[in-house]
């Protein structure tokens, strides 16, 4: 049987696809508007490269599809979702229980469709006139969120009552009704409200994309597998089990999760995950062989008082638009425009006419034209050179390479000031620290981003860093996490952390159980998290005298089977066989010829000396003077600073 481990991208949709001793790898332009088209496409190429006369048959022996997607992501920072409204407590129409309301909420929630209800209100005319202002405003989606609820709901859960009671399922005027304390498990009220406002905005765009795909997978191809989908928490779940808000930025995150995991066979303390795709650039820490998190955060400028993966970004990508600004360093600004897959960059040849990062590259050499994509488009180098020439090279009279390098410099600034940021944050030093880089572009970034930063040691898996987030969900397992608050002035705390332990444990086997899974299969893993930062180990004899803010974890997790990148054969130093052209390439103001390498013929221990260009499958690492490649036993392509 398969496994088909999907990561859904804002440019290209990667699949990793294991089984039968196989492992393929595909990658499709991903297709915003309709996702289950790239899905299919993905399936059919996989098809046909193992033989099987059609979907349908491969699905028969397709055991799990697992997905990540940046479906929701794309929503919130694109805007695009229902108007909804809230309803909160009397004198938190604009705080929302914060410090100030934050400016990025004006995207998803207008002021005017506020409603402060008194819990206590029992005036079901008021509540009713309050619910149908809202309606005739067009909203779509309403949430509820009060001070306490978590504690207490029975407020919040009465409005939700009344409101179907006017509006029923079974009438095409239902309205949905969010509520806070479901939405976040937490006893910080800012954070119940902004959490059920995100899910409330993300959940029609993801409900639709994931609904349509199971029922082509199921209806169309008579598939009987799961449709798992990605958890920020590093988990899988079925869509029945899954939160809109649980899947933000889950494709990335995996790509952190597959970082950890070479970090633990590494036994690295810290690695910086830098992945560049076609939209943006983004970057991570796993410490310790974990995502490293932080307490608090926000997401797309949303504050959210809990637990959260490090993961920051920058729109800058292959597809990122490049145009003059003479003020600017560089004298080049880059994004946050980008052309996407579609129309895509001016050498796709599909209609795409600005100038664009990988336009730049291809102009200096760095993209083999002919071999993009494995072969599978093959780019317009005098398309490339027109849209960098007429764009960029004119307005600021200079030669079209001079463009491309200013383009490159300026990207390359963007990409190491994102990582050093990320740095700071996390609280590490970037010259102290290693640098997995990964995506489509990651590895033609690495030594530059390196050498502005002072990092000596950069690891590119070629065998895996074009889909290494598809390979961060094929490493997961079904995970559900479950939370709930203690009351520390309880005399007997432990007593009534016993008692909610046995009720998320309830709540862990009703959810397996109804996907299918033996609960006598799954470990549990409990925990405590102390005044909303320090996260321990749920013990026998636990003191909770003095602590203001506890909250108990429970996450269940049952595993899917486990798969271990193959190891390679090991050879000498020697990259001379593997050396398959030769090819002028732009560093500075002159063509540099230097050494074209196809990965796929290197073994471990083959060393390669910059400058040089190794290519193999969907990858293009270009290794800068002063940098040499080795490979290991995991074909992974480590680059080490020659002077370090």
């Amino acid at each position: 049987m398969f496994t088909v481990n999907i990561d859904a991208g804002g440019t290209m949709t990667d699949a990793l696809i294991l089984g039968d001793g196989k492992t393929l790898m595909f990658k499709v332009d991903s297709t915003p508007h309709d996702l289950t088209v790239a899905l299919m496409n993905l399936l059919n190429d996989a098809a046909e490269s193992l033989g099987y006369t059609g979907v349908a048959a491969f699905l028969s022996d397709v055991a799990v599809i697992r997905w990540s997607s940046t479906v929701t992501s794309n929503a919130l920072a694109e805007q695009r979702g229902p108007k909804v409204g809230l309803l909160v407590d009397v004198g938190e129409e604009e705080k929302l229980y914060g410090e100030g309301r934050s400016p990025a909420l004006d995207s998803i929630l207008d002021p005017n469709n506020v409603v402060s209800i008194a819990q206590d209100d029992d005036q079901e005319q008021t509540l009713i006139s309050s619910i149908r202002g809202l309606l005739e405003a067009g909203v779509r989606r309403v949430c509820v969120s009060f001070a306490g609820a978590f504690a207490d709901p029975e407020a919040e859960k009465r409005i939700r009552q009344l409101v179907q009671k006017q509006y029923p399922d079974h009438y095409m005027g239902a309205v949905p009704v969010l509520l806070g304390h479901e939405m976040a498990q937490t006893p910080d009220d800012m954070t119940r409200t902004h959490s059920a406002l995100i899910n409330a905005y993300v959940h029609p765009a993801l409900a639709t994309s994931l609904f349509k795909a199971e029922d082509r997978l199921k209806y169309e191809h008579e598939w009987s597998g799961n449709l798992l989908v990605g958890h920020t928490n590093g988990g899988m779940a079925r869509i029945g089990k899954t939160k809109a808000i649980d899947t933000i930025e889950s494709g990335p995150i995996f790509g952190t999760y597959a970082g950890a995991y070479f970090a633990r066979q590494y036994e690295v303390d810290t690695v910086l995950c830098l992945d560049v795709g076609g939209t943006t650039a983004k970057c991570s820490v796993a410490r310790d062989g974990k995502p490293a998190h932080q307490q608090g955060g926000n997401l797309f400028g949303i504050p959210l008082a809990t637990s959260m993966q490090l993961l920051r970004s920058t729109a800058m990508g292959g597809g990122s638009v490049v145009r003059p600004e003479p003020d600017a360093v560089t004298n080049v600004r880059i994004g946050p425009e980008s052309m996407g897959c579609s129309p895509g960059p001016a050498c796709y040849g599909l209609g795409g006419e600005q100038a664009t990062v990988t336009d730049c590259f291809v102009v200096l050499g760095y993209i083999d034209p002919i071999g993009f994509q494995s072969g599978r488009r093959e780019l317009d180098v005098a398309r490339a050179r027109e849209a960098v020439e007429r764009h960029l090279a004119k307005p600021l009279k200079v030669s079209v390479e001079k463009a491309a390098l200013l383009a490159r410099d300026c990207a390359a600034e963007m990409v190491s000031g994102l990582v050093d940021r990320t740095a700071v944050e996390a609280g590490i030093d970037a010259i102290d620290s290693q640098m997995y880089a990964y995506g489509g572009n990651g590895p033609l970034f690495a030594t530059f981003v390196a050498d502005i930063l002072g990092i000596s040691r950069v690891n590119v898996s070629f065998s895996l860093a074009p889909i290494f987030s598809a390979f961060g969900t094929a490493i997961s397992d079904i995970t559900h996490v479950y939370e709930h608050a203690i009351q520390t002035d309880q005399q007997d705390s432990g007593t009534a952390i016993e008692e909610i332990l046995d009720l998320l444990r309830s709540k862990a086997h009703r959810d397996l159980e109804a996907e299918g899974y033996d609960v006598n299969m799954a470990e549990y893993h409990a925990e405590l998290e102390i005044d909303g930062a320090e996260t321990i180990p749920l013990g026998p004899d636990v003191e909770l005298t003095g602590i203001s803010s506890v909250l108990l974890r429970l996450r269940a997790e049952y595993g899917l089977g486990s798969y271990e990148p193959a190891r390679i054969t090991k050879g000498n130093t020697s990259c001379e066989h593997a050396v398959s052209d030769y090819r002028n390439v732009w560093f500075t103001g002159d063509a540099t010829e230097v050494p074209i390498v196809d990965f796929t013929k290197l073994q471990a221990s083959n060393t390669v000396r910059g400058p040089a260009i190794v290519s193999g499958e969907s990858l293009t690492c270009l290794i800068a003077a002063g940098w040499t490649m080795t490979v290991d036993e995991y074909g992974m392509g480590v680059l080490s600073r020659i002077d370090a």
